[in-house]
């Protein structure tokens, strides 16, 4: 484990007077937290916030952790290592220190203080937001998963998987996408100008070059050879629309064939279904001699009559299919068949429109060179119109190349901004990491002997099914039962963040999270605990300690003292 947690020291904080309070953070897998109401429980979490990014748990100002008694000289101090170094983090107020130590020796505090943090946040992997998700589960800051909204679901498990910068990353796409439409706005307005300017010069050019009648001898030349070539083309369309007439009626059939198909794939999935639901039958009677929901004995010879009655309807299924795969197999060859002979139709068509649209083309090629012929007039050159055009076209090949250029990068921010919208990464992101949390999920809650089946969909809604309960809901559950949902869940994402944000460390404080749980479930998530986060020193504040002590390998008790300072005992 690369981040490990040493120890936590605070003094004149909140309740705590001037007497050090120090608590060792890796003495014990488990740790109880126990006291009175207002014995300062909470004040040891709130000592580590505090101590590591300079920020309460709670909704108050840094003024408010100051002792109200000692009013000064509130300190706290932290230890830990990663990757072999030793770190300790020195903060406090009246005086103003903030400090930090690596195997002894004092970091540069030259920066700024908000660099200093990050500099401190840099080491230890996380910011204050994700250490509060995945080290310190605070009841001030906690609201359990279920019993938030579906978008808020979303919201947490994206912050988790840290997949918001997408969201930053779209705006900053569409900003640049708006300036480059705008730039592109533009140089096709100035373009469009150039073009038409050029446009005239050349057509002045063309009429002064020319000897009017060399021009109305090529261009009556040029009318006649369209007129041959229509000619021809009208020829070779009509022998193209007689060949056609073979096709007739082969889209019907087409249609029908592909109808058949679609009715032999509806065939397949039910068959499909069917076996598959007649494979869990059997698997189920295959691996269970008892009831899983009532623990009643299921009779052999029932087991072997139900097993012996699914063998039989999946080798009818497999036979049926069989059938089924002969019949379709002719289908598709008639339907490929059948296909190849429309595209030859298609490929005639295509023809067809080609030699249409040329004669079209030259119809209106011999209607302008006509104009030409009765609006020409002899012109003399003039050589400045040259140089004039040449520039002009030089421009216009330019703003070409831009252009060009500016609608393959809008092409790219186009596209990015489609992957970065919600239905783009992020939705795939999330929905690969949706089933792995229904699994974990589920595993946990058999785990603590709660046995039901939760599956989350891609927008985080719920749906509850459960032996012999139809229509089951969250609501319907009592409060213990939806304790160990969210304290399922809650596992499930300490695990994914650790796993995404490789936020690893050896704590976890969870504060009053299971005081809803009745004896047995304590027990239950106790051992979960024991077996799934066997690297992890768990502390967990509860107001029932006299009942959850005999599951914890320690505990550390807070009272008030003599001095009416908050005083702890270690046991």
């Amino acid at each position: 484990m690369s981040l490990e947690f040493k120890s936590i020291s605070y003094k004149n904080f909140q309740s705590v007077g001037n007497s050090k309070i120090t608590i060792d953070l890796d003495r014990s897998p488990t740790t109880l937290i126990g006291g009175p109401n207002g014995s300062s429980k909470s004040t040891l979490l709130e000592s580590i916030s505090y101590a590591l990014f300079g920020k309460p748990l709670k909704k108050v100002k840094l003024a408010g952790l100051i002792n109200s008694i000692n009013r000064k000289n509130m300190q706290t101090e932290c230890v830990f290592t990663k990757y072999g170094d030793e770190y300790k983090v020195v903060r406090g107020e009246k005086p103003k220190v903030f400090k930090i130590f690596k195997n002894g020796e004092l970091l540069d505090q030259n920066a700024a203080s908000k660099d200093y943090q990050a500099t401190l946040e840099n080491v230890i992997g996380m910011d204050h937001k994700l250490f509060t998700q995945v080290c310190l589960l605070n009841r001030e800051r906690y609201i359990p998963f279920m019993d938030m909204g579906a978008a808020d679901r979303r919201k947490v498990v994206e912050d988790i998987l840290d997949i918001n910068i997408f969201g930053y990353m779209n705006k900053i796409v569409k900003g640049n996408t708006d300036s480059i439409k705008a730039q592109i706005s533009d140089l096709e307005y100035d373009r469009s100008l150039k073009l038409t300017k050029r446009e005239g010069v050349e057509r002045l050019i063309e009429q002064a070059k020319s000897n009017v009648y060399d021009q109305v001898d090529g261009l009556n030349a040029k009318v006649s050879q369209n007129e041959d070539t229509i000619d021809n083309l009208k020829l070779k369309v009509s022998d193209l629309e007689d060949s056609l007439k073979k096709y007739e009626g082969l889209d019907e059939k087409y249609k029908k064939l592909k109808d058949k198909k679609q009715k032999f794939s509806e065939f397949s999935y039910k068959f499909t279904s069917k076996m598959t639901e007649l494979k869990k039958e059997r698997a189920f009677y295959d691996d269970n001699d008892q009831c899983p929901t009532c623990t009643q004995h299921i009779d052999e010879d029932f087991k072997q009559s139900i097993i012996t009655g699914v063998d039989s309807k999946q080798g009818e299924i497999t036979e049926q299919t069989t059938k089924l795969m002969d019949e379709l197999k002719k289908v598709l060859d008639k339907i490929k068949e059948i296909s190849d002979q429309l595209e030859e139709k298609s490929q005639i068509q295509s023809s067809i429109n080609t030699n249409q649209s040329e004669m079209n083309f030259l119809d209106r090629e011999n209607t302008k060179l006509s104009n030409q012929i009765k609006s020409i007039s002899e012109k003399k050159v003039d050589d400045g119109l040259d140089d004039q055009f040449l520039e002009l076209d030089k421009k216009v090949n330019e703003m070409d190349v831009t252009l060009n250029e500016l609608m393959l990068e809008l092409e790219e921010y186009e596209a990015m901004r489609s992957m970065l919208k919600d239905d783009g990464i992020k939705a795939s992101i999330v929905d690969d990491y949706v089933g792995f949390i229904n699994k974990r999920m589920n595993e946990y809650l058999n785990h603590m002997g709660f046995f039901i089946n939760i599956t989350l969909d891609g927008n985080f809604e719920e749906t509850i099914n459960s032996v012999n309960k139809q229509g089951f809901t969250y609501d319907n559950l009592s409060t213990g039962e939806k304790s160990r949902i969210n304290l399922a869940l809650m596992m499930v994402l300490l695990e994914v963040s650790a796993m995404k944000n490789s936020a690893t460390t050896n704590i976890l404080f969870l504060d009053e999270t299971m005081e809803n749980l009745d004896t047995d479930g304590v027990e239950l998530l106790m051992n979960l605990i024991k077996e799934k986060m066997k690297h992890k020193n768990v502390f967990v504040v509860s107001q029932r300690a006299d009942e959850f002590r005999d599951y914890f390998r320690s505990e550390i008790r807070f009272k008030k003292g003599e001095d009416g300072f908050a005083a702890v005992e270690i046991i």
